[in-house]
């Protein structure tokens, strides 16, 4: 079976990777463009979309290859990293599951669970406090917390505020749902969600390190025509590039991947 080479390839589906496929349709609608994610914000017509993860990329005589889980291989002239990017969790291996959340909103009501929060910010504070209102207690857990931010909290019995606590463990039952957790100090929390207030990190798993170069935020690095540092015909755009180039770049990113494209026919 021959397989298609695609003009652009985008890997990952966030909102900054559906706007740059509708771009590049509107000035070329004849554009072969394919799409790899495990989930899809939302379809565009006259779009392939392969509903899984890339396990590596690679760049083999000028074409950029996507080696997918499934086995499968994409083959691309150009490639847009659109991977946006992520809730940073507690422990390395834990993974986004119904035990772990990032908005109040999200926990389910009721009356008879503890809740820890993490973070000391203004928006743990916040979900800290509307959380209590729908749950029995709700443990902070932080570095330290401003007295403007812990004056929101200290008239509410239903919320302790433990400092420079860490999670290192996690404990569940026989059903494998979360009822504690275990903290540096050695004290244990019962407890069935945890909601992470801890910020995010831009997502690039999937792409070789060889391709792009990473700063130490863990940004890919671009340049004002979103091309990255090693290779010319691989973009990033979103939240996983360099932030703030789309106020420096001079032009939008589909004119940037078109020029490239009409370099490499």
């Amino acid at each position: 079976m021959v397989s298609t080479l695609y003009d652009v390839v985008v890997l990952g589906q966030s909102i900054h990777g559906k706007n740059v496929v509708d771009q590049l349709l509107l000035k070329k609608p004849d554009l072969k463009i394919a799409v790899v994610a495990p989930k899809i914000y939302k379809k565009v017509e006259n779009v392939d979309y392969y509903l899984c993860k890339s396990i590596f990329s690679e760049y083999f005589r000028g074409l950029l290859v996507l080696n997918l889980e499934t086995r499968q291989k994409v083959f691309g002239k150009t490639l847009i990293i659109a991977t946006g990017n992520q809730p940073i969790l507690p422990l390395r291996e834990m993974k986004m599951t119904n035990e772990i959340y990032f908005h109040d909103f999200e926990v389910p009501i009721n009356k008879n669970r503890n809740v820890v929060v993490l973070g000391d910010n203004l928006e743990a504070c916040l979900n800290a406090s509307a959380l209590a209102q729908k749950v029995r207690h709700v443990y902070m857990l932080g570095d330290n917390i401003t007295a403007k931010f812990e004056s929101m909290l200290a008239d509410d019995p239903k919320i302790t505020f433990l400092q420079n606590a860490e999670i290192i463990d996690c404990q569940h039952d026989k059903n494998g749902k979360l009822c504690s957790v275990t903290l540096a100090s050695g004290n244990q929390l019962k407890c069935t969600a945890i909601v992470s207030c801890l910020g995010r990190v831009p997502t690039v798993d999937g792409i070789d390190k060889r391709m792009v170069k990473i700063d130490e935020s863990g940004y890919i690095k671009i340049n004002l025509k979103y091309q990255t540092a090693k290779i010319k015909t691989i973009f990033a755009y979103g939240e996983c590039a360099t932030p703030f180039t789309d106020e420096l770049a001079t032009q939008p990113i589909a004119d940037c991947v078109l020029e490239t494209l009409k370099e490499v026919r």
